[in-house]
């Protein structure tokens, strides 16, 4: 039998266990005839709108070998059985939510003690939430039933992680690879590491290696944009998001990201506009002193706090006469001083907005439960409190200023941005 008939089979007979799915999986997105195959006889043979559950289940793990993480989580989301758990966990597992993975997958390992594919989910999801125990325990119980595996030495590297051995972390996944040179996770969390050092270099490197081979993760494929973006190398990062979508329209990080890149690339800077601004700045600048007023006059706007041209002009005529002791002398020798400047009285008073509403007041033991990703902050911010962990207001509250500073490519920018979102909810960041 031919590898295209190996794939039409797949996809009309479709797989019953966990460990068939897996390996259908890795053909299917690793070898692109193999996938043209079984994505026309799909197509061809599963309705896109099924009628029944168990149309749905096959017609869910369909979507998920060919890729679409989106479609499928939806056609699988009330569906039973092992194999329709499984892949809701690992899709979780995979958008960043290990807890709602852990809900999932627990009952598989439970019931399957030797599923590896489902101890691996589980000890992935584990070292995410941080649960050094659990992981060890789940290391110990993959040494036992697949102790001879790479991928028992691979956790193992988790369990350090999660103490904080980090050398001895990697040392482990470095013998990983040593054995099983494109083990997927083994080169992820290497990357993964040399990015949080600061080595970006090394990082896409890594990444790139599992991009390049058959089957691309899509947590390499994002955190490989996002360095693309940081290097401000927007048609990589551009590609390695729209690689994802290509797969899964819907997938709603790379939709996000590949938006925010596109804008990006998108900007102009007027280089000419922007030397006109600084000029129009330093002219603002100038104070009143320098200008050679009447003592009456200079009297007056020392006793009115104006002290430079730009203070000077968001003030208008009437403001001006309705000052004790100014007058039409004084109010022709100021508009005189602004003409020779191209400036006027009045023309930097911010104008009304007439159709601003009034803020209504903010419940704010509602507000720390809100997701931060609804605050839409930028992309940088927004990273910052990915790798940090943060989901919510509060939880972003609780931070400090030199915890957020602390962060990988978090500046000042990133941080007066966050400020003014929890001012705007009568929060705050936590004082040191």
């Amino acid at each position: 039998m031919t590898g295209i008939d190996d794939a039409q089979s797949l996809a009309v007979q479709g797989v019953s266990t966990i460990e068939e799915l897996e390996a259908a999986h890795t053909r299917v997105l690793g070898d692109q005839e193999f996938y043209r195959a079984f994505e026309s006889k799909f197509y061809e043979a599963v309705p896109s709108e099924p009628a029944d559950d168990a149309a749905r289940l096959k017609a869910g793990l369909g979507r998920f070998m060919l890729g679409q993480e989106s479609r499928a989580i939806d056609l699988l989301a009330q569906a039973k059985g092992e194999l329709a758990t499984f892949v809701r966990a690992k899709v979780w597992l995979g958008r960043g939510d290990p807890v709602r993975s852990i809900k999932e997958v627990r009952p598989i390992v439970e019931k399957r003690a030797n599923c590896l594919p489902a101890r691996l989910v589980l000890a992935e999801a584990l070292a995410q939430v941080g649960d050094t125990a659990g992981l060890e325990k789940e290391s110990k119980e993959i040494q036992k039933s697949h102790g001879d595996s790479v991928h028992a030495t691979y956790v193992q590297g988790l369990v350090k992680e999660s103490e904080g051995e980090y050398d001895q972390a990697v040392r482990l996944w470095q013998q990983t690879l040593a054995v099983e040179p494109g083990h997927v996770g083994a080169l992820f969390r290497l990357a993964y590491h040399e990015s949080l050092r600061g080595d970006s270099e090394t990082a896409i490197e890594l990444y790139e290696r599992l991009c390049n081979a058959k089957t691309a993760p899509i947590g390499a494929l994002l955190n490989l944009g996002l360095l693309f973006e940081d290097d401000e190398d927007f048609q990589l990062a551009q590609n390695c998001f729209q690689k994802i979508i290509d797969f899964d329209p819907n997938h709603p990080r790379a939709r996000l990201y590949l938006a925010d890149v596109s804008a990006s690339a998108g900007q102009y800077y007027d280089e000419e506009k922007k030397r006109n601004e600084d000029k129009h700045a330093a002219v603002l600048g100038i104070p009143v002193t320098d200008f050679e007023l009447l003592v009456r006059a200079r009297n007056c706007l020392a006793n009115m706090n104006v002290r430079t041209l730009g203070d000077l002009i968001s003030l208008s005529e009437q403001d001006l006469l309705a000052y004790k002791n100014f007058g039409e002398t004084s109010l022709t020798e100021i508009k005189q001083i602004l003409v020779q400047k191209g400036l006027r009285l009045g023309m930097g008073t911010p104008k009304p907005d007439l159709g601003a509403r009034v803020a209504e007041p903010v419940d704010r033991a509602q507000v720390i439960y809100k997701p931060v990703n609804e605050l839409d902050l930028s992309v940088r911010s927004r990273r910052a409190l990915d790798t940090l962990g943060v989901r919510s207001v509060g939880e972003l509250a609780a931070l400090s200023e030199n915890q957020l500073l602390a962060c990988k490519n978090f500046g000042q920018t990133s941080l007066q941005e966050i400020k003014k979102k929890l001012e705007s909810y009568g929060l705050s960041l936590r004082a040191e």
